[in-house]
């Protein structure tokens, strides 16, 4: 463990091995959300999560004590760790069940944090990056078509269901499974409005049900948009063959093409020209591998950094849409309000005004535990 700040730099061993890190962070995710929709929820283990901190943190903590925010570099199995959810004080067993999550010392509350990919990540971003050229300040796509024209479907639910290889018949997608696995999220649009709104955008930036096509994305000049927005549903790669890749699912056309079978993949984002300076992946599990047991960032994120954001906002579990819609909107309102705050701040803070108990029989009932995480760059 590396710490560096404008003051001091500290080098010590972290006390765990590999195997050992691996086994406390997959040991946690599962306090974070069920893996399947019948599993029995587990509780959020915050003794581990606090050990975890102590491991990771505690021999460098003096130097970063007073420091409101966190430049973070995982590697290994803690690209799939946010850090937001590790406790700084060893939980009071005298506190009642009921106020263990509420009065929990989270990292979240006290610092702002962002995960960077690479240490020389953050000298490429401030010393080669160029400003921005885009004109324009949003455009957003969401509340996908999944259904045939003329259909409407009366779930809704979680942004992400199951694995991507689930909806594939061998390499090819099985447009048919996806319109009855995929639940509507009409959310989104009110999700996508408010964030326009807060940007100074209008209306005819947000691309709703029929107008949220992977033709319109490839044909739209992304590279005008300083902020591109895409909430829906985000789907994992699978141990399948062929077009195995995580994706985002805009709205599923009635006759699916080559071009356009409703999945904006990886391979398709990184193939985009982009000049965002923030993309807003308002999905589940966004910051996933982009295969199983593959280092997080590797997927949706990476590829998106390809194509030329500077920075994105992604999940680390599956997103309930409610409270997706409380922390997007109430990170962007925050930005309008205090522009100088920063982005991850702004997210802490949404953390902390918006955090619900999330629905939807999707396991992520966590209180405060719930929404996109973190902010990326």
């Amino acid at each position: 463990m590396f710490a560096v700040t404008r003051e001091t730099s500290v080098w010590q061993q972290i006390p765990l091995g590999n195997k050992a890190i691996s086994d406390q962070v997959s040991k946690l995710r599962l306090g974070l959300f069920d893996p399947t929709p019948d599993a029995t929820p587990k509780p959020f283990d915050l003794d581990a999560s606090f050990d975890l901190y102590s491991a990771l943190i505690g021999p460098v903590e003096s130097a970063i004590a007073k420091k409101p925010k966190l430049l973070v570099v995982p590697t290994g199995a803690l690209t799939s760790l946010p850090f937001h959810v590790l406790m700084t004080k060893k939980p009071d067993p005298a506190v009642v069940p009921d106020d263990r999550y509420r009065l929990a010392a989270w990292l979240l509350n006290d610092k702002a944090t962002t995960v960077l990919p690479s240490v020389a990540s953050l000298r490429a971003l401030r010393v080669f990056a160029k400003s921005s050229r885009a004109t324009k300040p949003f455009i957003g796509f969401g509340d996908p078509q999944l259904q045939r024209s003329g259909r409407e479907s009366k779930r809704t639910a979680a942004r992400g269901v199951q694995p991507y290889g689930s909806y594939y018949n061998g390499s090819v997608v099985d447009i048919e499974r996806l319109r009855t696995g995929l639940p509507a999220l009409p959310d989104t649009a009110d999700e996508l409005r408010a964030v326009a709104r807060d940007l100074g955008a209008t209306d005819d930036d947000v691309k709703l049900g029929a107008a949220a096509t992977v033709t319109l994305v490839r044909a739209t000049p992304l590279e005008q948009y300083r902020v591109i927005d895409f909430a829906t549903h985000g789907l994992v790669a699978g141990e399948v063959s062929g077009l195995s890749e995580p994706a985002l699912v805009l709205s599923l056309p009635d006759k699916p093409t080559a071009e356009d079978d409703g999945l904006l993949t990886a391979s398709r984002i990184a193939k985009l020209n982009l000049d965002a300076d923030w993309a807003v992946l308002s999905a589940c599990n966004t910051a996933a591998g982009d295969k199983p047991g593959a280092e997080g960032l590797s997927g949706l994120a990476r590829a998106f950094f390809y194509a030329g954001a500077r920075s994105l906002l992604v999940s680390y579990w599956p997103v309930e849409s409610s409270a997706a819609v409380k922390l997007t909107t109430g990170a962007f309102a925050g930005l309008r309000k205090n522009p100088g705050i920063g982005r991850a701040e702004a997210l802490r803070r949404s953390h902390g005004l918006g955090a619900v108990r999330a629905g939807g029989g999707r396991g992520l009932e966590r209180p405060g535990l719930t929404g996109p995480l973190p902010c990326l760059s």
